[in-house]
């Protein structure tokens, strides 16, 4: 058994495009390139968005609602095409109501 970083770099001999990977340092070292965060293991990361700002600073946001969120399912027990042919999924459907 080798580590999977091996495997890939022998498939892309194989394939005739070398992986520049000679050992899972260097493996590393292009991960942090680019994908920064991964510089930082076993810390918690803010989230970032699309245009790289962070909002996890902006406190008290307020709250899109002032009503609950509910469903968008009408019919929990009948949401797939089994659950409608079955005969239990409607008695529990009619026991809902």
């Amino acid at each position: 058994a080798r580590p999977d970083w091996m495997i890939l770099r022998a498939l892309s001999e194989e394939l005739g495009v070398p992986l520049p990977y000679e050992s899972v340092s260097d493996v590393r070292t292009r991960l942090t390139e680019v994908a920064p965060h991964f510089e930082h293991l076993e810390t918690v990361q803010p989230s970032t968005w699309l245009n790289g700002d962070t909002y996890a600073h902006k406190k008290g946001a307020k709250a899109a609602l002032d009503e609950p969120f509910t469903s968008s399912v009408e019919n929990f027990y009948q949401t797939d095409p089994i659950s409608r042919a079955s005969v239990t999924m409607a008695r529990c459907t009619s026991l809902k109501k």
